[in-house]
């Protein structure tokens, strides 16, 4: 994914090409913090951080 994009940006791309997605205000969306959470967490264990 192309940073500066939220998780939801494959639905918005088509609508802002090529531009970034200003990024969500700390605590508006606690949805897509979770899932950012939730991916890097992911993410780590993926690179063997927690095993």
């Amino acid at each position: 994914m192309t940073p500066g994009y939220p998780a939801t940006a494959n639905s918005r791309a088509s609508s802002w090409p090529g531009r970034p997605w200003p990024p969500p205000e700390p605590g508006a969306d606690p949805a897509a913090e979770a899932r950012a959470a939730a991916k890097v967490d992911l993410a780590k264990k993926m690179r063997g951080y927690w095993r």
